[in-house]
């Protein structure tokens, strides 16, 4: 057993031996005696058997069958998975070896290479030593696979030597199969492929690579040429994905990405049109607690003077149209030319009844002032910077303006989000077209509320130990108070 010594291992089989043998009974073959199965026979005579007699030699005994179990059942399923599942070993090895950019085998290779600048960055930079055994553990299995790509190689350089097929014997041939198989099974078993849920190696290095990012920021390196490097190598890698995808064809991949960015604008439109009037009477009431404006009968008042306001500035709106733009002269808002008279009730009365979860009328209701951690503002803010999504940004900018997303860092500029730059950027623009002020404008106010969260983060996985305890004690402190 992995693990144990030669001693050991004999200690182990002396205390099991005899606890590998079917009784006769069980087997049948006991002379007057009814054939009973290994549970009844083991209930009626294990008071009497010495390998019960001493619970932690048992313990041991039991143990060491179990792991021998795990371990044949282990080696079992992957020679399984080989001989069935893996016709072609051979031409599965020389496919990791063969790509435009980069094979298998380099992939490992550059792999090894980077774990071993990461594990000298730890030391350097006196990072968690408790990650250096996990890299040199990875950089082992990557080494014991590499053995087994030289050793498919040297088989190559035999079959070279032979300059004619028909001078291969039947060992040479088999020598390539064995060899290509004991590279799959060696994959399988460093990188636990039938045992792990994902990728292993995967796992692995993605802690890594953000670990090493970490401790590069905290100990204020100059990485921008590392940083050019990863993001190059991982949009390398993208593209190359995505072009397999697609049989290697971009124009499929940018039809693919065009019908994408469509249908992603379609599900907004549709999220505006189901939640945008909820949106902007829960903004409304967050706003009014904010403004200690929350007594009795404040949210009628509010949503009457919103509804007049709103009905007015609507550009869909017939009191803001001229005559001859409302058509007609059967058309009832000719009725109305102004925003007085008859007219008028009628337009309010119709904005409402197109609008009613947006003006509710019927709350009278006192509501609990804001605490002073200012959550209703917050809150409202959040709502405003989430609502910069939907297109049409009436009845939510008089809600909104000058609202502001605060970060959670003291005294730290330009990591809050404001709405009014977020509503109004790029519109000023005068180097690009009006269609593309308005793209660029929808794109940044679409992404707003994930830049924020975005750019906070990494503000604090920039920070040192001492400024992250600090922060974090600050932030305990405040919702203690």
């Amino acid at each position: 057993i992995t693990g144990l010594s030669e001693d050991e291992k004999k200690k182990l089989a002396k205390k099991a031996d005899g606890m590998d043998q079917v009784p006769d009974q069980v087997l049948g073959r006991a002379q007057g005696l009814m054939k009973i199965d290994y549970f009844d026979w083991l209930q009626a005579n294990m008071s009497t058997m010495k390998e019960f007699q001493d619970p932690e030699a048992l313990a041991e005994t039991i143990g060491h069958n179990m792991r021998q179990l795990a371990q044949s059942a282990n080696v079992s399923v992957i020679e399984y998975f080989s001989k069935w599942y893996i016709v072609d070993k051979v031409a599965l090895v020389n496919e990791s070896m063969v790509d435009v950019n980069y094979t298998v085998k380099d992939s490992l290779t550059v792999t090894r290479q980077y774990l071993e600048i990461a594990k000298e960055r730890i030391l350097k930079y006196n990072g968690y030593m408790s990650r250096v055994p996990m890299i040199m553990e990875t950089q082992k299995k990557i080494d014991i696979i590499l053995e087994k790509y030289k050793a498919v190689a040297e088989t190559g350089k035999v079959f070279a030597k032979k300059l004619k097929a028909d001078e291969l014997t039947e060992d040479d041939v088999q020598r390539a199969s064995d060899d290509a198989a004991e590279l799959v099974k060696t994959v399988y078993e460093q990188f636990y492929v039938m045992q792990a849920r994902s990728g292993f190696l995967a796992n692995r290095l993605i802690g890594i690579v953000q670990y090493d990012y970490i401790l590069l920021i905290n100990n204020k390196v100059d990485f921008s040429q590392y940083q050019q490097e990863i993001f190059t190598a991982t949009g390398m890698a993208g593209l190359d994905r995505m072009l397999q995808m697609f049989n290697g064809n971009p124009a499929n991949i940018q039809s693919d990405l065009n019908m994408a960015l469509n249908i992603n604008k379609g599900n907004l439109d549709a999220l505006e049109t189901l939640l945008k009037d909820s949106l902007v009477s829960l903004i409304a009431k967050k706003k009014l607690v904010a403004e200690d404006s929350n007594g009795y009968g404040a949210t009628a008042r509010d949503s009457v003077a919103r509804l007049i306001t709103d009905a007015a500035k609507d550009k869909y709106s017939p009191i803001t149209h001229s005559k001859e733009e409302k058509g007609s002269w059967w058309n009832p808002w000719n009725f109305a030319p102004d925003f007085v008279g008859p007219g008028a009730y009628i337009t309010v009365i119709g904005y409402w009844w197109a609008h009613p979860d947006r003006y509710p009328l019927n709350s009278n209701d006192s509501r609990a002032p804001e605490s002073e951690f200012n959550d209703a503002s917050a809150i409202r803010s959040q709502l405003c910077i989430q609502a910069l999504a939907f297109y049409d940004q009436s009845a939510i900018f008089d809600l909104c303006t000058k609202s502001i997303l605060k970060t959670p860092f003291t005294n730290l500029k330009g990591h809050d989000m404001s709405y009014d730059q977020r509503f109004s950027g790029h519109l000023d623009d005068t180097k690009a077209t009006p269609q593309m002020r308005k793209a660029w404008n929808f794109s940044d106010r679409i992404c707003a509320f994930r830049d924020y969260n975005r750019k906070n983060l990494v503000r604090f996985m920039s920070l040192n130990k001492k400024e992250k305890q600090a922060f974090i004690s600050d932030q305990a402190a405040e919702q203690s108070k």
